[in-house]
């Protein structure tokens, strides 16, 4: 009689453990892309995303004034820099969100997380003081 209260409470255990699990999967990168409109002339758009760039050390690459496009690249990203501009990959299944932050993965595993972006960046008028503005955005990411 003991031995099959012991397998009930085995395969009742094995029953609502996955119940009480959170797995922790990785999400897979997928290039963002945004499209909205700035109540500026496009010039005004196009100047102060450069001013942006200067500020945040993003390399220009593209730049042709007359279509509006940039394309901005850097080429390493620190762990502030990924958690201000990227998701931490590693998600709670059950939430979707996300399970810490680059700067927390160097703290707590005393690993180093590294990344690059690109950024495109397309501006059109939208009327006489108004700028469509689409952007997309590729991230690469390394975590060691």
């Amino acid at each position: 009689m003991p031995s099959r209260i012991s397998v009930a409470i085995v395969v009742l255990v094995l029953l609502l453990h996955p119940l009480g699990c959170t797995r922790i999967v990785p999400k897979r990168g997928e290039t963002s892309l945004e499209d909205f409109v700035v109540t500026c002339p496009r010039n005004v758009v196009f100047d102060q995303a450069l001013s942006f760039a200067q500020q945040h050390n993003l390399e220009v690459k593209v730049l042709e004034k007359s279509s509006g496009l940039i394309r901005f690249e850097r080429s390493a990203l620190t762990a502030p820099n990924l958690d201000r501009y990227c998701v931490f990959p590693l998600i709670n299944e059950r939430t979707n969100q996300p399970i810490g932050t680059f700067e927390g993965w160097g703290e707590e595993y005393e690993g180093t997380s590294v990344g690059t972006v690109n950024l495109n960046l397309l501006l059109s008028e939208n009327g006489a003081s108004s700028t469509k503005v689409s952007l997309r955005g590729n991230w690469t990411v390394v975590m060691v």
